[in-house]
């Protein structure tokens, strides 16, 4: 089994349950408690952020602790959502100007989310010219999303890893298949 996905489900940053009517949770906003898991995370990111040709980082809310150490690593200045849902003038904080090429950095993009389409959309209205996504984590196929999406997992992937290494039993994995298939194909 890969490491990186050990100490998400050893740490609890991957969930299996009934939490509302979701079969699991992915909790990466924790990632900030668990530093050597962040560090792996951050590790295999950097890896695919070209960092001659972004001049801005861009994060949502709820991945600023992410976007901030991978902005630090690259010496790339970061841009973030405050998340007030505002226009993009009064909900980004950071240095941004027209012109910069920039890269979309966050924790979990499933298809049905509209935050951060909208969050791109606000950050090309202020200037940034966004053209490719790196996230930890997506579930559900076809984002909507007019940049290319690069995920260091497909949770749906994980899932069956976890399967395979006898931490998830099938009824579980069934579960939360056919409820991402129902949700978000």
């Amino acid at each position: 089994m890969d490491a990186l996905i050990e100490q998400f489900w050893r740490a609890g940053l991957i969930q299996f349950g009934r939490f509302e009517d979701v079969p699991f949770k992915i909790q990466f906003e924790l990632l900030p408690s668990y530093p050597d898991v962040l560090a792996h995370v951050v590790d295999r990111l950097m890896k695919m952020v070209d960092t001659t040709r972004y001049e801005r980082l861009l994060a949502p809310a709820d991945s600023v602790p992410l976007g901030t150490l991978i902005a630090h690593l690259a010496n790339i200045p970061l841009v973030y959502s405050k998340g007030t849902g505002r226009d993009g003038v009064y909900d980004l904080l950071g240095a941004y100007d027209v012109g910069h090429p920039a890269l979309f950095v966050a924790n979990v993009w499933a298809k049905d989310d509209t935050t951060y389409p909208a969050l791109i959309q606000k950050a090309r209205q202020v200037g940034l010219e966004l053209d490719r996504s790196l996230v930890i984590m997506t579930y559900g196929d076809n984002h909507p999303s007019d940049i290319p999406i690069h995920p260091l997992f497909r949770f749906e992937d994980v899932v069956m890893t976890l399967h395979d290494a006898q931490k998830l039993p099938i009824g579980q994995v069934d579960a939360v298949l056919a409820w991402i298939n129902q949700h978000h194909q």
